[in-house]
């Protein structure tokens, strides 16, 4: 691209191929409009605070990504900008979409930029996309992340945890957040890792991960499907009753985050059903609830996290969930210490392998999860 400008970077985009990289020099622009970029490129800046794009137009995100042909599931990367919003109403930093019911995206990265000023959400995904946002800092937004599937589509693939077909949002610093750093659902999947939270100034719920909301039960908004939360560290919590994870629905995995904060009721991790649009819960086992979920050695301010149920109905614990709070059968230790015998609902983290087993009858154990 000849400048930052958006005339220069659209013209840019347009003339590169599949598999381009666009680089957009050094310099800072102000966009009103939308970059759409419907074919599988790198758009490459030259390096946060050096390549600067601030949003002047109204609602809308700065850059967005919706393929046009998402069965060839392309590579898009975007790199090495500062991207304002500007804190105006409804800007967003960057979408990512693919609103097929056939195909996935799992190619996409979002990596070493600065996400600021944002009053919609500072990245979105949309549909059956996944991939990678690493390394990204990301302040000041009214809200981070929205990561929302395609509902029944994205229930159709199995949960295959650990795989591609999850969002990973790892090794992000993330501040002053006005409201929700996370919120989730219609299918998403996701893993939250290694990103340092400074939570001074949030507004509200921390990572949120809806249930399924509807009535009646015909497919729209479905709850997430699964999601890993691990080795975060989040401070400054100074939020009356903030919940750190608010989990409505799916198969979890919540362990080794650290915790800190002055507010009355911090450390809270809650599981509970998902109120339907009538404010009612639903018979057991209800819809897309909680499930196989796994929740261990999460610390605030150097105590055990307190696990709560917020409204219990249906959940039940060492059938729905289970966690090592208050639980002497829960048990971390090195994988040589793993014996034969163990009865129904032990659990047991092999620390050095970092793999989950859980007691399922007299000595069965069963293999539940591996960190990778």
């Amino acid at each position: 691209a000849a400048s930052a400008s958006y005339s220069d970077v659209a013209s840019a985009v347009s003339s590169a191929k599949s598999g381009d990289t666009v680089v957009v020099p050094a310099g800072t622009a102000t966009w009103s409009n939308t970059l759409a970029i419907r074919k599988g490129i790198i758009l490459q800046g030259a390096g946060i605070d050096s390549t600067i794009i601030t949003w002047g137009g109204g609602s809308g995100y700065l850059v967005i990504y919706q393929p046009s042909s998402p069965s060839l599931n392309e590579i898009f990367r975007i790199t090495g900008f500062t991207l304002d919003g500007n804190n105006i109403t409804g800007s967003g930093g960057v979408e990512i979409a693919n609103m097929s019911t056939t195909y996935l995206i799992d190619q996409v990265r979002i990596d070493h930029n600065k996400i600021a000023n944002c009053k919609a959400y500072a990245v979105k995904f949309t549909g059956l996309t996944y991939g990678l946002v690493d390394n990204n800092e990301i302040t000041n937004n009214l809200r981070d992340f929205r990561l929302l599937g395609r509902d029944n589509y994205s229930w159709k693939f199995p949960l295959e945890t650990g795989s591609s077909k999850y969002i990973y949002i790892e090794d992000n610093n993330i501040s002053h957040t006005d409201e929700t750093v996370l919120v989730s659902g219609w299918g998403a999947r996701w893993v939250f890792r290694y990103n340092r939270l400074d939570l001074t100034d949030n507004g509200y719920n921390v990572l949120d991960a809806h249930g399924n909301m509807t009535v009646p039960r015909s497919g729209a908004t479905r709850g997430v499907v699964g999601t890993e939360i691990y080795g975060n560290v989040f401070t400054n919590a100074n939020r009356t009753a903030i919940r750190f994870m608010d989990i409505r629905g799916g198969t979890n995995i919540i362990f080794n985050n650290t915790m800190t904060g002055t507010a009355s009721n911090s450390g809270q991790i809650v599981l509970r059903e998902e109120d339907d649009e009538r404010g009612r819960k639903s018979d057991y086992p209800g819809y897309d609830p909680i499930i196989d979920t796994y929740i261990w050695d999460n610390t605030y301010n150097g105590v055990d996290a307190a696990i709560g149920e917020s409204e219990p109905v249906m959940l039940e614990e060492d059938r729905d969930y289970w966690d090592d709070y208050n639980d002497s059968n829960f048990i971390s230790d090195l994988a040589a210490n793993r014996g034969n015998n163990c009865t129904d609902y032990d659990v047991y983290w092999e620390t050095d392998t970092k793999k989950l087993y859980r007691c399922d009858g007299a000595n069965n154990w069963i293999f539940i999860y591996t960190q990778i």
